[in-house]
């Protein structure tokens, strides 16, 4: 058990103690264990419109539009001129396996 860093100055300051190494500190890593990929934050930035918010794709790392209500998708802001709306790849991928 070490000594505490106190009385390891005051005996280092004596001489008693040859050396002073302080403890090495313990590194902390924060980790989000958030599994929600909604930004409300930036929704409520961007000022969306009723029922739309910015979501990240963890597979590209890129934002998307969802409507919760209607459950469609954009890859642009609903307030972006070239804005269009589509099902998700995964809706158009079970409804095509669904019609095989």
């Amino acid at each position: 058990m070490p000594l505490p860093v106190a009385l390891q100055t005051r005996l280092a300051k004596r001489g008693i103690l040859k050396h002073l190494e302080p403890e090495p500190e313990e590194e902390i890593i924060a980790e989000d264990y958030d599994d929600d990929p909604v930004d409300y934050e930036a929704t409520r930035i961007e000022g969306l419109p009723p029922s739309w918010y910015k979501v990240f794709d963890p597979s590209c790392g890129l934002p998307y539009y969802w409507n919760v209500e209607t459950d469609l998708v954009s890859w642009l802001s609903p307030h972006d001129p070239n804005f269009v709306v589509t099902k998700s790849a995964k809706k158009v991928r079970n409804n095509n396996a669904d019609a095989e």
